[in-house]
């Protein structure tokens, strides 16, 4: 899955590999985010989030924290935890 974290702090998914596009810049509508990434589910679980997005190429310790509170306001927090990608 793909997310987005909006400039106002809204978290929005959406599931790569759909007819529909649901690439971050989708999901954002072409805004700003305060931060971006892939998630993986396995099994219903949540195992980890990261910051691998082409166009945002969010990175450092305030996309990481934005992303972890995003979705731990909904009661979900990935078991494997945060993992910061680099960018060439």
């Amino acid at each position: 899955f793909n997310y987005v974290v909006t400039e106002e702090g809204r978290l929005i998914i959406g599931r790569s590999g759909q007819s529909k596009p649901n690439g971050q810049i989708n999901l954002a509508q072409g805004n700003d985010v305060r931060a971006a990434g892939e998630a993986l589910f396995v099994n219903g679980e949540l195992r980890y989030i990261d910051n691998r997005s082409g166009h945002y190429l969010p990175s450092g310790e305030a996309a990481r924290q934005t992303a972890l509170d995003a979705f731990n306001q909904y009661g979900v927090t990935p078991l494997d935890g945060y993992i910061e990608r680099t960018f060439k």
